[in-house]
């Protein structure tokens, strides 16, 4: 019974990324047909992000150490300058060192520019859902993030994971993968321009 459920779960988590695969291209091919000098390919996104965790649960006095590695492919909605261009969506595959025992984590984030601190350092509201694939649990997160343009990425987050009732804190760092060809647009993704544009065309 066990397996047939996880072989369901596992069937519909790859069912999700599909989809989310398919409306990234669709995405790619509606803003590419309404473009001028704008490229699409800059709205794809693929960070990657390690960080680490103070955890609380009802088991065990103190808080748990806890550690995961993220790779996060997603879009941002529009380009730098427009109200879709403050957002971006991310699926997250997510590995989890839970201590004592570990876990995979697959899901979605979402985050949204807040204000850009002289240009460069974008801060962001965040929010994540991702189930845990070993516990059958769910875990939340949200909080700020800062960074670098789009290049590099802080996130701060307070969660919780429902099959443990553990509350935790995570501090992770991530760089945008889709980015290193243009380290320099990536950076200055969010400053405007001489000619009213944005770095990043």
């Amino acid at each position: 019974m066990k397996r047939a459920s996880t072989a369901i779960v596992t069937r519909r988590l790859a069912q999700a990324w599909a989809t989310l695969g398919l409306s990234l291209i669709a995405l790619f091919a509606s803003r590419s047909a309404k473009a001028d000098d704008n490229n699409p390919a800059t709205l794809f996104i693929l960070p990657l992000e390690a960080g680490h965790a103070a955890a609380w649960t009802p088991e065990r006095a103190g808080p748990v150490y806890k550690a995961s590695v993220a790779l996060l492919p997603g879009a941002m909605l529009g380009y730098p300058g427009t109200l879709l261009g403050r957002f971006a969506i991310s699926a997250v595959g997510q590995f989890d060192y839970r201590n004592p025992d570990w876990d995979v984590g697959v899901g979605g984030r979402l985050s949204g520019l807040i204000v850009p601190i002289i240009n460069f350092i974008p801060v962001k509201a965040a929010a994540e859902a991702t189930y845990l694939v070993r516990g059958h649990g769910a875990r939340l997160a949200f909080g700020p993030m800062f960074g670098l343009g789009r290049l590099l990425q802080v996130s701060t987050f307070y969660g919780y994971e429902t099959d443990r009732k553990t509350h935790f804190g995570y501090v992770g760092m991530g760089i945008d993968l889709a980015a290193v060809g243009d380290l320099v647009g990536a950076a200055t993704w969010y400053v405007p321009q001489g000619d009213g544009g944005y770095a990043v065309k």
